[in-house]
C-alpha cells in the first residue's frame, strides 16, 4: 500500500432563503442564492458538484393572486373658486392598481394605470359646487399707470386716472365717484424729478412780418437761460435758434384790382404810422398799403 490524495468532495449549499415575489399581484419570480462549497465550507467552482446531487432552483416562479384596480382620490381643496356666492371645489382622481412591479418586463396594474383599467361608472366626482355665501356689492378706488414726468428736468409733477369701480362677485364696472366717497382716494397728482436741469436756450414768438408780399423779414429775441430763469451764457453755440427768417416770399401785385379797395378813412394815417406790415391793415387798407410795397424795396435777408 501507499498513500494518496483524494480530491476534496464538492456539495451545494443554499445560501439564503427564498426572496419576495417581484410582483405584488399576478405571476412574478423569485430567487435565492446556490453555492457550491467544499468539505471545509469555503466555496468551489461548480463543478466539483457535478458529480453529486443535482442543483437545487435558485430561481422559481409565484404567484400573489389576481390584480385588481380601484379609484384613489385626494381631500377636497380647501379653496372655493369664488370669494362669494356660487364656485367650483377641485381634487384629484387617479385609476391605481393593488401592485407595483417589482422586476423589468413585469405587467400589471400601477400607478401607471389607465383610467379604462377601472370601472367607468365608479368613478369618483373631481369637482363640487361651494358657497361662501351671497355676494355683496362693493366699491373700491382703481388707479392707472403714472404719466410720464411734466418736466423734462428738474422738478415736475406727475398724473394718473383715479376711477370709482363697483364690484360685484367677479365682475367690475366703472361708477360714479360718489359711490367711492367713503373710501380714501388715492392721490392722482405726485412731484418727480426730471433729470438734471442744463443751461438751454429760450425764444419768444416770431414777429409779424415785416412785409406782405415781396419777401419780408420775421424775428424773435433768443437768449440762454439757466433752470432758475436767469442769464447764462454757457449754452452750445452750435444749438442756438436763429433770430430771424424770412416770410412772404410771394410777388406783389402790379397793380391794385377792383377787389383790393380802402375800406376805412384812415388809410393814409396806416401808411403814415407803417402798419401795412400787419394783414388786418392790409385788408383794411388793400390799395394804399398796395401802393406802399410796391414803392417799398424788398427787405434784406
Amino acid at each position: 500500500t501507499q498513500p494518496c490524495q483524494l480530491r476534496l468532495c464538492g456539495h451545494w449549499e443554499v445560501r439564503s432563503p427564498w426572496s419576495q415575489c417581484s410582483v405584488r399581484c399576478g405571476r412574478g419570480q423569485r430567487s435565492r442564492q446556490v453555492r457550491c462549497v467544499g468539505s471545509n465550507g469555503d466555496e468551489v467552482n461548480e463543478r466539483e458538484c457535478a458529480s453529486g446531487p443535482p442543483r437545487p432552483p435558485s430561481r422559481e416562479a409565484c404567484d400573489m393572486g389576481p390584480c385588481t384596480t380601484a379609484w384613489f382620490h385626494s381631500d377636497w381643496n380647501s379653496k372655493c373658486s369664488a370669494e362669494c356666492g356660487t364656485g367650483i371645489q377641485r381634487r384629484s382622481v387617479v385609476c391605481l392598481g393593488s401592485g407595483e412591479s417589482r422586476g423589468a418586463g413585469q405587467e400589471e396594474a400601477g400607478a401607471g394605470s389607465t383610467e379604462q383599467s377601472c370601472a367607468p361608472g365608479s368613478r369618483p366626482p373631481d369637482m363640487r359646487a361651494c358657497s361662501l355665501g351671497p355676494c355683496e356689492m362693493t366699491w373700491c378706488w382703481y388707479t392707472g399707470p403714472w404719466a410720464e414726468c411734466s418736466s423734462e428736468c428738474g422738478s415736475g409733477t406727475q398724473r394718473r386716472d383715479i376711477i370709482c369701480v363697483s364690484k360685484l362677485g367677479m365682475e367690475f364696472n366703472v361708477t360714479s365717484p360718489s359711490n367711492c366717497s367713503h373710501l380714501p382716494r388715492p392721490p392722482a397728482l405726485q412731484p418727480c424729478q426730471g433729470q438734471d436741469c442744463s443751461d438751454r436756450w429760450f425764444s419768444t414768438p416770431w414777429s409779424p412780418c415785416s412785409r406782405s408780399c415781396q419777401g419780408g423779414i420775421q424775428t424773435r429775441e433768443v437768449q440762454c437761460l439757466t433752470a432758475n430763469q436767469t442769464l447764462s451764457v454757457r449754452c452750445p453755440p452750435h444749438l442756438r435758434p436763429s433770430r430771424k427768417r424770412p416770410c412772404n416770399s410771394q410777388p406783389c401785385s402790379q397793380r391794385p384790382d377792383d377787389q383790393c379797395k380802402d375800406s376805412s378813412p384812415h388809410c393814409p394815417l396806416v401808411v403814415q404810422a407803417r402798419l401795412c406790415v400787419y394783414p388786418y391793415y392790409t385788408a383794411t387798407c388793400c390799395r394804399s398799403c398796395a401802393h406802399v410795397l410796391e414803392r417799398s424795396p424788398p427787405e434784406p435777408a
